[in-house]
């Protein structure tokens, strides 16, 4: 996200709370070989998509405000603290 590329990623940790599906990124349940390959080749196909993707991902990382190594696992830190509670 923070390369501005659009994130397609499995239904797994953390990283969900950050990427919305069809929103900032695309999230694929876990094993789900067929729904990765399809929107690999759904962003291949469709600049327009894969632009809106890069540039609403691009946003969530600036809200999130992270410029550092160090704020960055600050972050991240943050998040698993508040994930438990």
């Amino acid at each position: 996200m923070a390369s501005g590329l659009p994130v397609i990623m499995t239904d797994v940790g953390l990283a969900r709370d950050v990427v919305k599906n069809g929103e900032n990124g695309l999230v694929i349940p876990v094993g789900d070989r067929k729904k990765m390959t399809e929107a690999v080749v759904n962003l291949y196909k469709n600049a327009d998509e894969r632009k809106r993707l890069a540039s609403r991902g691009l946003e969530t990382v600036k809200k999130i405000g992270v410029k550092t190594e160090d704020e960055y696992f600050k972050a991240y830190k943050n998040l698993l603290v508040n994930c438990r509670q």
